[in-house]
């Protein structure tokens, strides 16, 4: 299944979003080829019809998981449906509960009663979660070392589903590979959430899983940065490599040097635009990003650039530059 697309994305980008518009290009005029794909063009007609039929002719999509895990297998059986009333979610050891409470918030962002409980054991459980040295063996047959703390399973059935780590951060990625499923519609789904039926085994391949993002470039609002690290959690990535000084902005409080800040975190403007731009993280916001990386096993790698690209804190000490100038 690996390496084919999906019908439904074909036929979107075919047929755009269906008030007449190109899935090539919105927001300005049709080209000539794009006119070419009106809703009313036998192209257009042509490419509903391939679109329907690919999907016909496909009654196990690809399921839209990114990263794809090392080992998926698809079941041919109902998928686990969360509803209608209440679904238990339960964690089996005390090492399981922070996994178990996330993926009871998952559910719920798609409307799902997730109510929560202590005892992978109870049969009232739908989706228990397991994290132990001894709770996932097909992981541990398959992982090297070095990845097994991240690696896990993810056992689907009709009428119940497991995750089962070795470690914390590994069951929290398969939390994330949940919130992408239970987004997910097959051809078989009900209105209802649900969960398709398959086991999965995955680890990482890589250690260092990053994202950079230069604040000292363009200063980034603490709300905005949280998404950000938000967001790459989800797509499993491990470590945010936060860039906050450089020529062009110092945005990292330093007590007692209030001028890097002061002065070294503005500019008055950018290529000409005439805008200041600028801004300066706050010992509470640089614990508050912390905190948000740390519960989703995000490592985080400050960047401070000195006595290199210094251009920012130099700004400050005008009578050393001077000096070596």
């Amino acid at each position: 299944m690996r390496g084919r697309r999906p019908a439904p994305a074909v036929a979107q980008l075919l047929l755009g979003d269906g008030r007449g518009e190109s899935g090539i290009a919105r927001g300005r005029p049709p080209t000539e080829s794009e006119a070419r794909l009106s809703p009313h063009s036998p192209l257009h007609s042509f490419a509903g019809r391939l679109a329907a039929g690919a999907a016909a002719m496909d009654p196990d999509p690809p399921l839209p998981l990114i990263p794809a895990p090392v080992a998926l297998e698809r079941r041919p059986a109902p998928p686990l449906a969360l509803g209608p009333g209440p679904v238990l979610v339960a964690w089996a050891s005390p090492a399981a509960e922070p996994a178990a409470r996330a993926l009871a918030a998952v559910l719920r962002e798609v409307g799902v009663d997730a109510a929560l409980g202590d005892g992978g054991e109870s049969p009232a459980a739908a989706l228990v979660v397991r994290v132990g040295p001894a709770e996932a063996p097909a992981l541990a047959a398959a992982a090297p070392a070095s990845a097994l703390d991240e690696g896990y399973e993810l056992d689907i059935g009709t009428g119940r589903g497991e995750l089962r780590a070795v470690a914390a951060a590994g069951a929290f990625w398969g939390v994330q590979t949940v919130r992408q499923l239970v987004r997910w519609r097959g051809p078989s789904s009900t209105r209802l959430p649900s969960l398709p039926s398959l086991t999965i085994v995955d680890f990482p391949t890589w250690r260092w899983r990053g994202l950079l993002l230069d604040t000292a470039r363009h200063f980034l609002p603490p709300a905005a940065l949280a998404r950000a690290v938000d967001a790459a959690a989800r797509l499993k990535l491990n470590v945010l490599h936060w860039h906050l000084t450089d020529d062009h902005g110092f945005r990292l409080t330093v007590p007692g040097r209030p001028k890097l800040t002061d002065v070294g975190g503005w500019r008055g403007e950018t290529e000409g635009d005439g805008a200041r731009h600028g801004g300066v993280y706050s010992p509470a916001d640089v614990a508050s990003i912390l905190a948000a990386a740390a519960s989703r096993h995000v490592t985080v790698v400050p960047g401070i650039d000195l006595p290199g690209h210094a251009g920012a804190a130099l700004a400050c000490a005008s009578d050393f530059v001077d000096v070596v100038g």
